[in-house]
């Protein structure tokens, strides 16, 4: 039974991703228009959708795509006015990687909208935050290289210590 089940997830498994890809296509980035509080209003369901299809995707996969999903979001972000956004100080445990940073907007977006959130700097919205950013990181589907401080972050979240160690790295 237990080979029946893992052989059935490797056989779907591609699907899943490859639908995450191909509903990410759907968006027309460009054709966005965020030049007034109404169009960010607007926009506001389908920039949710693409944080959590960025979300169900390894970063290694559709570069040029994520690069585009992730201007979006960060258009979106730094625009409309009633939600602040930031990962403060906390972005070098990113080194510098853009595919980790759009994971970043990707979280903040998803908790901040689904929690009727608007301050990412609030500490519950930052745990809830993190905590996304730290699943998807640990998640080895995701491909992504852990680094020491990964390493220390994940550590932390599964030790139920994430608070302190926000606190201590900021």
């Amino acid at each position: 039974m237990n080979n029946y089940i893992k052989i059935l997830i490797l056989i779907i498994l591609p699907f899943t991703v490859s639908s995450a890809y191909s509903q990410l296509n759907k968006y027309n980035f460009e054709e966005y228009k965020f030049d007034s509080q109404e169009s960010l209003e607007g926009a506001k369901e389908d920039v949710l959708s693409v944080a959590n299809l960025l979300l169900k995707q390894p970063i290694t996969e559709k570069e040029e795509l994520r690069y585009e999903a992730g201007f979006f979001l960060n258009d979106w972000m730094k625009n409309i006015d009633n939600y602040s956004f930031g990962t403060g100080n906390l972005k070098n445990l990113f080194d510098e990687k853009i595919e980790l940073m759009i994971i970043s907007m990707a979280s903040q977006i998803k908790y901040c909208l689904e929690n009727k959130k608007n301050n990412s700097y609030e500490i519950e919205s930052r745990l809830g935050i993190w905590k996304i950013i730290t699943e998807y990181i640990e998640n080895p589907k995701n491909k992504v290289k852990l680094t020491k401080k990964l390493k220390s972050l994940i550590k932390a979240k599964n030790e139920n210590k994430l608070a302190e160690f926000l606190d201590a790295n900021e």
